[in-house]
């Protein structure tokens, strides 16, 4: 869940500018990324775009951290995930969590 803090403090650009582009969202856990950039695409969507295509990079949720982007009422994008687990939230040592994340790394390439 985004915090009010985030959700008033985000501004969603001016979507011709997104058009014919691959665009990354990156931020802090709980920044409101995957709320962001669902807003990006309800924003598409109204404005007519019908081929968008999403690759959900982020982990299972954990907590109350991660979590896949919700796309009930977006059926017009292409969604495309895999089972990611958060190395930092779930590994005990640093080897194990480097494992996580080298495995992770292999299942989004395959995404691509």
């Amino acid at each position: 869940m985004v915090s009010n803090q985030y959700k008033s403090s985000l501004r969603l650009p001016d979507i011709d500018c997104l058009w014919g582009r691959k665009t990354l969202i990156i931020g802090e856990v709980g920044s409101g990324k995957t709320y962001y950039t669902r807003k990006i695409l309800e924003k598409m969507i109204d404005a007519g775009q019908t081929s968008i295509s999403v690759i959900d990079m982020a982990p299972e949720a954990h907590g109350k951290v991660g979590g896949k982007m919700d796309i009930s009422g977006l059926e017009t994008v292409a969604y495309y995930t895999d089972h990611i687990i958060a190395p930092r939230l779930t590994a005990k040592t640093p080897e194990q969590a480097h494992k996580l994340a080298s495995d992770n790394a292999r299942r989004i390439e395959k995404l691509f």
